[in-house]
């Protein structure tokens, strides 16, 4: 039972599934074997840029309502940063076993709040395309400084990056 629980087995299954039924299985991000799938997996490169935004994830929030920094509140981490390691120290921190209440939330459940406040949902997710292309793109020489630096040419390794998540997006729930 345990050997289905390793990522390699969950990923043939998941992967079993998304071929018979592709419409309820397209949450799963595109994945490849190693070192079986090196072929597939290596056809992927910085040029052209490729960049894939998932549609969920996790949200976090500062403990403390949100002011404009200034000399008197520059210090106040839980008002300016997310960090969950930080605001989990907080006595304003809300632990919950619901994905849509609490410091840290799913993105859909934030967004379901926003478009309930009256948001334009489409615009929130056309301005996060945004950012999250501007943030690659500023990115993209230093990544391409690395890449060559870590994998000289001739040489076979990975062409993905995974640059992680877009913090600093402000907007009150």
């Amino acid at each position: 039972m345990m050997e289905m629980l390793r990522k390699i087995n969950l990923s043939r299954a998941v992967r079993t599934m998304q071929e018979l039924f592709p419409e309820e299985y397209n949450f799963y991000p595109r994945s490849w074997i190693l070192p079986e799938e090196y072929q597939q997996f290596s056809a992927q490169a910085l040029d052209p840029l490729q960049i894939y935004i998932a549609k969920e994830g996790l949200t976090r929030f500062c403990t403390e309502p949100y002011q404009e920094p200034n000399q008197k509140n520059l210090s106040h981490v839980f008002m300016h940063l997310t960090n969950y390691s930080l605001n989990v120290q907080s006595g304003n921190f809300v632990h919950s076993d619901s994905q849509s209440t609490g410091s840290k939330r799913t993105f859909s459940s934030v967004l379901h709040r926003l478009a309930t406040r009256g948001a334009d949902i489409k615009k929130v997710w056309s301005d996060v395309i945004s950012l999250v292309i501007k943030t690659v793109v500023a990115l993209l020489p230093e990544l391409r400084v690395h890449y060559q630096a870590d994998i000289p040419p001739g040489k076979p390794g990975p062409t993905c990056f995974q640059v992680g998540c877009c913090s600093g997006v402000r907007c009150e729930v």
